[in-house]
């Protein structure tokens, strides 16, 4: 190899290093202190403006505490953190100052702590923590309790496009860790949240999002871990989840209870939903293990549809499968307000659950329940193992307190079934659906069916070590019910 050679290969090398540090914003060259008490707002967000309006590059967080309030990411930055780093909030409602979506919606909140809107190609990566610091948040006043619009979310992304949040820890926001609205192509992989700052800490929120992957996350919160609401006619559509772990107080895997828009084509699988780390609750159901495996509600008037979940490993949760229709009729939006009779019912439809199997389940079994004026229809389950815990166990006399027009029975523990109750649907299809127990206290049927118009039914079994039930499948005022041993 001859000299000139030699020095056009070192003359590039020193190029590649020279664009690669142009295009790199360390937050500390620019004067952020990463000492957990000084403010780092004015500064964070006047180096991410710079990297946006210089055509993009990488805002880098180094190991330190950087305390901030609230900072609005721009279009074509990647914000990495770094090992050792954390991003703090600022423990004050006057630091998570309003978002300029705060004329958009009469119900959630407006604050957030890391905020986008209209923006795109924005990256969160690292390995590093956000932290919200909700456990110290103002929004908590004495004798009156948790003020819901004040808390600001720990991430806010409104209708923006091309994101990807990977490898970060998130930890205790002052209300849900992640709030995604009408966004599109967005990435969640391989993060840990750990959110149990509130009664109503959630994990991961989708609101109204299409083209969504989410992969490797474990996420462990306070309230629901993964939870798909619709507020807006832009919906859910187009998501996979596949290989994470859910913890929750309440629900690990959910759809609303926010859904006026739709639901469709979502698909999950290979997930496992454990008990929570977090041995202390502040939910007011006490259940540290958890309330629901799977919860899929249509209660504002969307249409939930084309939905499959397979094979998930639970261990712990009260009732392993929830679907409901309701009425609650909630508006998202102020111009509609007070025209809630002209919302439309909600169509629940093509669901298919298969390959669950739920270990030290509590006594008050999974349910199908729709309206007597709209049923749900075209609901597949099969090949669900269930084993419920011991009796008098934590958690079997809970009264789930929410009205059914929300989409909840008054009382979970009625259900005539310990097994399966169905109710006001069409076309079931039910197959390997197996219960075991050493309970004396279960009710007299494992499956349950209350006006129901055409189902199949195969290979029903409940294994206890003394108990032989009278009957498997109890059928009351049904049509067109297939019955198999």
């Amino acid at each position: 190899m001859n000299f000139l050679k030699v020095f056009h290969i070192f003359l590039f090398h020193l190029f590649s290093i020279y664009m690669a540090n142009a295009n790199t914003y360390p937050i500390q060259d620019y004067g952020a202190k990463g000492d957990g008490i000084t403010d780092n707002t004015q500064i964070i967000q006047d180096v991410i403006n710079k990297c946006s309006e210089s055509g993009g590059g990488k805002v880098i967080f180094d190991s330190g505490v950087y305390m901030s309030g609230r900072i609005d990411l721009k279009s074509n930055i990647t914000i990495e953190l770094r090992q050792n780093a954390v991003w703090k909030g600022i423990a004050d409602t006057s630091a998570a100052v309003y978002a300029d979506v705060k004329e958009e919606f009469i119900f959630e909140s407006n604050r957030a702590f890391i905020f986008a809107k209209g923006q795109e190609n924005i990256k969160i990566t690292g390995v590093g923590t956000i932290h919200g610091n909700g456990q110290n948040h103002d929004v908590f006043v004495p004798g009156v309790g948790v003020l819901r619009r004040n808390r600001p979310y720990g991430i806010y992304f409104w209708n923006c496009k091309n994101i990807v949040v990977e490898g970060i820890k998130i930890q205790n926001t002052a209300f849900w860790a992640q709030r995604y609205f009408e966004c599109d192509n967005l990435t969640i992989r391989n993060i840990q949240v750990y959110n149990h700052s509130n009664m109503n800490n959630d994990g991961l929120d989708i609101v109204d999002c299409h083209r969504v992957m989410i992969s490797n996350c474990l996420i462990d919160s306070e309230d629901d871990a993964l939870c798909f609401k619709s507020e807006s006619d832009y919906g859910v559509e187009d998501v996979v989840v596949s290989n994470c772990i859910f913890s929750s107080h309440a629900s690990a895997i959910k759809f609303g209870t926010a859904s006026s828009g739709y639901f469709n084509r979502i698909n999950i699988s290979n997930c496992i939903i454990k008990p929570s780390l977090e041995r202390t609750t502040h939910h007011p159901y006490q259940l540290t293990n958890g309330v629901r495996g799977i919860l899929l509600l249509a209660t504002d008037g969307a249409t939930l549809e084309n939905i499959t979940i397979s094979n998930i490993i639970m261990d712990g949760v009260l009732s392993p499968i929830t679907a409901r229709i309701g009425d609650r009729n909630r508006v998202w939006r102020p111009e509609i307000e007070g025209n809630r009779k002209t919302i439309k019912k909600p169509i629940f439809r093509g669901v298919e659950i298969s390959d669950i199997k739920a270990v030290n389940v509590g006594s008050v079994g999974s349910s199908i329940i729709g309206q007597s004026d709209n049923y749900i229809s075209n609901f597949t389950l099969r090949d669900i193992e269930i084993y419920l815990r011991e009796e008098g166990s934590d958690g079997d006399e809970i009264e789930i307190k929410a009205s059914q027009k929300h989409g909840f029975l008054s009382k979970a523990k009625n259900l005539p079934a310990y097994g399966l109750y169905v109710k006001h649907a069409n076309n079931m299809d039910i197959r390997n659906f197996k219960v075991h127990s050493t309970r004396k206290d279960i009710p007299e049927f494992c499956l349950c069916f209350d006006k129901v118009n055409g189902a199949y039914i195969e290979g029903t079994k409940f294994f206890h070590p003394t108990i032989k039930p009278k009957r498997l499948v109890q059928i009351v005022n049904s049509l067109d019910i297939d019955f198999k041993q």
